[in-house]
């Protein structure tokens, strides 16, 4: 307490715990105090949004350089389109993905990492091919 008398304030904390909101994505814990945000990275021939600019792994992976440069905290890759096109199945899918997935994770290995997919089979091949790295683990966010 500072002072006396009747205008006296306490200042000492509280003693009630407080929560941080936070997401846990697999080895990584996300503080949610602020906003946060998301770049994405597709990895599609047919991408609405970059024309198929980041096929190649090089140019990918400077996208996601230039990405988190801007303050991305993480990182979405994608390897369908999200509409109308071809039809591309899982395996395609993990194959697009997978790489980049590895060596975005190899070079930045503090960020969140998360794969665009509403297959399960492709989000378990890709926490498999994580849980397999002596480096990290993956969940769907990792």
């Amino acid at each position: 307490m500072r002072g006396r008398g009747p205008r006296a304030r306490d200042t000492r904390l509280p003693m009630i715990p407080t929560m941080i909101p936070s997401l846990r994505c697999g080895r990584h814990l996300l503080d949610l105090t602020r906003p946060r945000v998301m770049g994405v990275l597709n990895v599609t021939p047919d991408s609405f949004s970059d024309g198929g600019r980041f096929l190649d792994l090089d140019r990918a992976l400077a996208h996601a350089r230039a990405m988190l440069a801007d303050g991305a905290d993480i990182i979405d890759i994608g390897g369908v389109k999200a509409g109308p096109g071809d039809v591309v199945d899982p395996a395609e899918e993990i194959r697009r993905t997978v790489s980049t997935i590895a060596a975005v994770r190899a070079e930045f290995p503090q960020i969140v990492i998360s794969i665009d997919t509403w297959r399960a089979e492709s989000a378990h091949y890709s926490h498999r091919k994580r849980s397999r790295s002596s480096r990290s683990t993956m969940s769907p966010c990792a």
